[in-house]
C-alpha cells in the first residue's frame, strides 16, 4: 500500500501491468515523473519480489530499529485514531479484447 497516490490494482493482469489510474494529487502520474519514497531496508533493497527497488538507491537511512520508532510514538501519542483514505481499490477485471 502506497500513500499520497490513489491507485487501481488489477489482479486480473499479469504482474507488472496490475496498477491502474495512479493518480497524485488529482492528476495522473507520468512516466517521466519521479517521487522519494519511504521503505524499510527490506523492500528498499527490493526484498519481496519487488525488483524495482534497489539498494543502491537508497538516499537516506534511519538505522533506529522499527520497534523503537513505534514504542516512541506511540509514548508521544498514548491515544491513535485509525482512520482509512480508501485511496486504492482492488479489482479482478480482464480486458475485453
Amino acid at each position: 500500500m502506497y500513500e499520497g497516490v490513489d491507485y487501481t490494482i488489477n489482479v486480473a493482469k499479469p504482474m507488472g501491468h496490475r496498477i491502474e489510474n495512479l493518480t497524485y494529487q488529482g492528476r495522473p502520474v507520468e512516466d517521466s515523473q519521479h517521487f522519494t519514497i519511504a521503505l524499510n531496508r527490506y523492500r528498499a533493497g527490493g526484498g519481496g519480489h519487488y525488483h524495482m527497488f534497489k539498494a543502491d538507491k537508497i538516499i537516506a537511512e534511519n538505522k533506529t530499529p522499527m520497534s523503537q520508532i513505534i514504542a516512541d510514538y506511540l509514548r508521544r501519542h498514548p491515544q491513535v485514531n485509525a482512520t482509512v483514505n480508501h485511496n486504492f481499490k482492488v479489482i479482478a477485471t480482464a480486458d475485453d479484447d
